[in-house]
């Protein structure tokens, strides 16, 4: 019995059927693996970094005729505790960051597979990455003169960062034997990031009349980026209806420079003074940069079914 596969690109998962012709019907395809992802976020005085190593899982669901296939695909990284943790010490102040991460991913996909074995793709693709995190600043002597004087500050942050778009890509695939094979597979992606971050502050000093400052507000941004993903694997047919595949797959997102606003409201509260509620309605300059990086290298296994 051989078995030839062919591989149809797509920018986040793999999916396989037969090669002559596709045989007609639905297919079924589970992935796990684990992915190195890192995604940082520099402005003007902050830098964050989310790199970790996160449990990635999916399955698709796919139909084809002839030498056609769509197919869609849901999955992502799994929530991983901690992956935003960080600390910095200055004199006598300390700041901390930490927090979970997690993505959703979503593909719709359409692939032309020709007969020598080359596939063409294109479709459409989601992803959201979901963030949850506090962030902490301590200083007992913000004055450094032994004074007493101390400040703190407590955020409580979630962020969710939108990315969706469309990608088109090619994958050669060929057999090394009646039942293994391997492939190739590059492809390109133009998107947009939609970042929305809700924040909920508390500055504090208590010797100055036990003062504090209190915000909730959401800060958006928004960002043009293109993608470039490449990936290669071994797969084995396992019969007629079972394929299994291990995967190695990386990305690299390019962003474009942003800026951002920030809307909502700050209340301040001191002894014998009046409690004061102010808007916060701010929109960064042009001259204020926020840039965004995003990478992700995957192994991973697959195994598919055909019925």
């Amino acid at each position: 019995m051989k078995i030839k596969l062919a591989l149809p690109l797509c920018v986040a998962s793999l999916a396989l059927f037969s090669q002559g012709g596709y045989a007609e019907g639905w297919g079924i395809t589970a992935t796990i693996g684990q992915a190195d992802y890192e995604f940082e976020v520099v402005e003007e005085g902050y830098e964050q970094k989310i790199n970790g190593d996160f449990f990635s899982r999916d399955i698709g669901l796919d139909y084809s005729w002839g030498n056609h296939q769509v197919a869609v695909k849901v999955g992502g990284l799994a929530e991983e505790d901690n992956v935003v943790d960080s600390t910095e010490t200055e004199g006598t102040s300390n700041s901390t960051e930490q927090g979970d991460v997690k993505r959703d991913d979503f593909q719709l996909s359409y692939t032309y597979r020709f007969d020598n074995g080359v596939s063409v793709v294109t479709g459409y693709y989601s992803g959201e990455t979901n963030l949850d995190y506090e962030n902490t600043y301590t200083d007992p002597d913000y004055f450094g003169n032994d004074s007493g004087f101390g400040v703190s500050f407590l955020g409580t942050r979630q962020k969710e960062l939108k990315n969706d778009g469309y990608f088109v890509g090619l994958a050669y695939g060929f057999s090394i034997t009646e039942r293994v094979g391997a492939y190739v597979k590059g492809g390109y992606q133009v998107a947009s990031l939609k970042s929305t971050v809700t924040l909920d502050d508390e500055y504090s000093a208590p010797l100055a009349g036990n003062f504090i400052s209190a915000s909730n507000a959401s800060r958006k941004y928004e960002s043009d980026s293109k993608a470039f993903t490449a990936g290669l694997g071994l797969f084995y047919a396992i019969n007629e209806s079972w394929v299994a595949s291990l995967n190695y797959d990386i990305k690299s997102f390019d962003y474009d420079e942003s800026s951002y606003n920030s809307v909502g409201t700050r209340t301040m509260t001191q002894d014998g003074v009046a409690p004061v509620t102010e808007p916060i309605d701010f929109t960064a300059s042009d001259s204020v940069e926020i840039k965004f990086d995003e990478t992700q290298s995957l192994i991973s296994m697959s195994l598919r079914y055909v019925f």
